[in-house]
């Protein structure tokens, strides 16, 4: 534990920053996968960049070839069953094939997403806790100026900064 509290405090978290971690490093994970998916979607490298080897493993394998058929019409089975994707007007085959696409893409660049979404993760909680920082110090500057007292420097740096747009000033 005590491991785990030094590696955050290097990098200016705690562990009650974790689940605001956990939480971003979830969605940008999501958006990664669908945006992905989307991408393969919309560009079909099996059949722009692999054609070529396509090609040549379907004259080989034949049985390759039976099984991709019957792999597509499950899926356009399940397409047909699921609402949302139906109501898409999206083609069964080329959704599998695109799902599949993004997820053989995605395995190979994880050890360069994975650190990407960990550093985005902290980066962007850090950002968080300097914004609630700033609202705070500039609440308190508001305060202490409607009541007349001024003396801290900093307040005034941080009124003068954002202190109209959280006193409305």
């Amino acid at each position: 534990m005590n491991r785990l509290k030094s590696g955050l405090a290097r990098h200016g978290l705690n562990p009650a920053d974790l689940p605001a971690a956990l939480l971003i490093h979830e969605l940008l994970g999501a958006a990664m996968a669908t945006a992905f998916w989307a991408a393969c979607y919309a560009t079909q490298p099996s059949t722009t960049v692999l054609e070529p080897l396509a090609r040549r493993v379907a004259a080989a394998h034949p049985a390759a070839q039976r099984l991709w058929q019957t792999s597509v019409a499950a899926a356009q089975a399940r397409v047909r069953k699921t609402p949302w994707l139906s109501r898409t007007g999206a083609d069964p085959a080329r959704l599998t094939l695109s799902l599949a696409e993004s997820l053989m893409l995605r395995a190979c660049i994880k050890p360069g997403t994975f650190v990407f979404k960990l550093w985005a993760s902290a980066a962007l909680v850090k950002g968080g806790k300097r914004v609630i920082a700033g609202r705070k110090a500039a609440r308190l500057a508001c305060a202490t100026t409607r009541c007349g007292v001024w003396s801290a420097a900093p307040a005034a740096r941080a009124v003068r900064r954002i202190g109209p747009w959280v006193c409305g000033q």
